[in-house]
C-alpha cells in the first residue's frame, strides 16, 4: 500500500557500545556485533511522517476547544505503524470475540472484513437481518476457505428494527460469552429511493442504524455493570461516511451515517468508558465491482485516493491493534 509516508531509516539507537582505539568492531563478542547491526537497520514496522505532510489514512481526535474533529499526527504514526506490522508479521485476535452487525452480505467490504477477522483467529458473532439459506451458504464458505485455528464463525438472525428483540438478543449473547471485545454495525446501506419513493424498508434502515443502535449500546452497558466489568471496555467502531447527502437519491443513508457522527460526541456528554470505547471509521471511496472504470481514472485525476474492498478490510484491521484500542479509552478517534 501506498500511504504516502517513508520507513524511518535514521531512529537513535537506543544501544551504546563504546570501542577501543585499538580495537576493531570484528574484536568485539559476535552478540554485541548482532545487536550494533541490528541497531544500525532500518525499521521497517515504524512510520515516519514528513512535515506538513498528511498520508491518504489518518487519525483525528476530538479537538479541547471546538466541535471539530483535527488531525493528531501521533496517533496516525501509530496506525500506520500497526499496519506495517500487520502486513510483515501478521497480526492475532485469538480469545477475542466480534460481533459484526449485517443486513446482507451484498457489500464485498463486509465480505473482506469477516475473512480478515477469521484469518486472526477470532471468534466472529455475524447477526443478519435477512436469515436465508443463501446467505448462510455463503458465509460457510468463507469460513472454510479464511477461518484458521481456533476461529469460530456465528450466525444469529435478528430483527434489528425491533426493541424487543435488540433486548433478548444481548442477553444471549452474554449468557453464552463472557464478553465482546469488538462491536462492527456494518448495517448501513442505501437504497435508489428519492424523498418522494421512501419504502417502509428505508424506515426500518433508519431505525436499525439509530437509535437501536444506541440501545445495542445501552444493553451492553447493562450486561457488563450486572458482571461487574469496568477494565474491559467494548471498542465499537462506527462507519462514516464525508458523504452526508451529498450523493442523492441513496434512501436514508445520509441521515443514517449523520446520525452515526452524532454518536460519538454521546460518548463523552454521558460517560461510556468504563464499558465502551468507540471509533469512527470514515472509509475511503471504495470501488465495489470496478464497474465505472470511467470515474475510476476521473477520480485519480483529481488526486482521490480509491480503495478495493480488501485494502479496506486491512485497513479497518489496523484499528483493531491493541495501541489503538488503548489509546480509544481515553478519548473517540476517528480514522479517515
Amino acid at each position: 500500500h501506498d500511504y504516502g509516508v517513508e520507513s524511518s531509516s535514521d531512529e537513535e539507537s537506543d544501544i551504546d557500545i563504546n570501542f577501543d582505539d585499538n580495537k576493531t568492531e570484528h574484536s568485539q563478542p559476535i552478540a554485541v556485533r548482532r545487536q550494533h547491526e541490528a541497531a544500525n537497520q532500518p525499521n521497517i514496522d515504524q512510520c515516519s511522517i514528513p512535515v506538513g505532510v498528511i498520508p491518504f489514512l489518518h487519525i483525528k481526535r476530538h479537538s479541547n476547544i471546538n466541535e471539530e474533529w483535527i488531525y493528531d499526527k501521533h496517533y496516525t504514526q501509530i496506525f500506520l505503524s500497526n499496519l506495517l506490522k500487520i502486513g510483515s508479521s501478521g497480526f492475532s485476535l485469538d480469545r477475542k470475540t466480534a460481533l459484526l452487525l449485517i443486513s446482507n452480505l451484498e457489500s464485498k467490504v463486509i465480505s473482506e472484513i469477516i475473512k480478515v477477522l477469521l484469518q486472526t483467529g477470532a471468534t466472529v458473532i455475524v447477526a443478519v437481518g435477512e436469515f436465508s439459506r443463501k446467505i448462510t451458504q455463503c458465509l460457510q464458505e468463507i469460513y472454510h476457505k479464511f477461518g484458521s485455528k481456533d476461529s469460530k464463525l456465528v450466525v444469529i438472525p435478528l430483527n434489528q428494527a425491533s426493541k424487543v428483540d435488540i433486548k433478548k438478543f444481548c442477553d444471549h449473547i452474554y449468557s453464552e460469552y463472557d464478553d465482546i471485545d469488538f462491536l462492527l454495525p456494518l448495517n448501513v446501506h442505501e437504497s435508489e429511493n428519492k424523498i418522494t419513493s421512501l419504502s417502509s424498508q428505508d424506515e426500518v434502515t433508519l431505525r436499525s442504524v439509530s437509535i437501536n443502535l444506541l440501545r445495542l449500546l445501552g444493553h451492553l452497558v447493562e450486561a457488563k455493570e450486572a458482571k461487574q466489568m469496568q477494565t474491559r471496555p467494548t471498542f465499537v467502531l462506527l462507519p462514516l461516511s464525508p458523504l452526508l447527502g451529498s450523493k442523492g437519491a441513496s434512501g436514508t443513508l445520509s441521515e443514517s451515517y449523520a446520525f452515526l457522527n452524532k454518536t460519538l460526541n454521546r460518548w463523552q456528554i454521558e460517560g461510556w468508558k468504563d464499558h465502551l470505547s468507540i471509533c469512527g471509521c470514515m472509509y475511503g471511496w471504495t470501488d465495489e465491482d470496478k464497474t465505472d472504470p470511467v470515474l475510476n481514472k476521473g477520480l485519480d485525476k483529481l488526486g482521490i485516493r480509491t480503495f478495493s474492498p480488501a485494502e479496506t478490510a486491512f485497513n479497518v484491521l489496523g484499528l483493531l491493534t491493541y495501541e489503538i484500542v488503548t489509546e480509544a479509552h481515553s478519548t473517540p478517534l476517528v480514522a479517515d
